[in-house]
This record gives structure tokens, sequence and C-alpha cells, in this order.
């Protein structure tokens, strides 16, 4: 299941963001950031067991990453780290998306709850953030 592995991934990234932010606005940025990979982590437990209960597998870590890779480990200002979140946040959004038509009406409004919090912070939230 390509959410979950994104999901995995992700929320490993964006806790490697997390602990290598520089920069002005260091702890609010810092606090943000560990908000969002603590949510990405929630989102991913809540969906594999919902998948699981509809017959899926979870992925391994090793499937995930080869899937999607681990971020280089380094030092970036909240800027860059902002915007990587923000990209993978719509690319969950995608995802999900995508793969909602498959899913029982259950499944499909846990997917919706999570999309709408992805959403938000990706198109308001981070955009707002980010000035764009």
């Amino acid at each position: 299941m390509n959410l979950l592995m994104m999901l995995k991934v992700y929320a490993n990234n964006i806790q490697i963001l997390h602990r290598h932010l520089v920069g002005s606005n260091w702890n609010s940025d810092h606090e943000r950031l560990q908000e969002y990979y603590e949510e990405v982590q929630k989102c991913l437990d809540d969906l594999t067991e919902l998948f699981m209960s509809v017959g899926y597998k979870e992925p391994s870590l090793q499937e995930s990453l080869e899937y999607e890779p681990e971020i280089t480990i380094a030092d970036r200002e909240a800027y860059d780290s902002f915007s990587i979140v923000q990209t993978y946040f719509r690319n969950i959004i995608a995802e999900m998306n995508r793969i909602k038509s498959d899913m029982p009406g259950d499944v499909v409004s846990k997917i919706e709850e999570y999309q709408e919090w992805f959403r938000l912070n990706a198109d308001y939230k981070l955009r707002q953030e980010l000035g764009k």
C-alpha cells in the first residue's frame, strides 16, 4: 500500500527535519515540525490498523524506503523544511484521492478526515508560512 509507505517514510523524514532545523524562530518552528511528524505518525497508525482490518498488509520499513527514500540528513532553514513538508502533505492528499474508490465507507471517512487536516496545513498554514 503506497500510502502507508509514504506515511512511514515521511514521518521519519519530518522528524529528521525537526532535529536538524537551524535559523531564526527556531523554537516555534521546531515545535511545529514536531506537531507535523506526530500527526503523520498518528495517521500512519490509524490507517495501518484500518487497512489491515480490510485485508491489506503493513509494509515493512525496508519496502517503504525502497518506495520513498529517506531524506538526506543535513541542517536546514525553516523555509526549506516547510517546503519539503508541504510537498509531502500534497503527495499524501493525492495518494488518498487515488485510493478512496477502492475502500469501504468507514475507511473513506477516516481518510477524508485526515485529508482535511493535510489540506488545511499544506494549503493554508504552510502556504502562509512560505509566502506562496
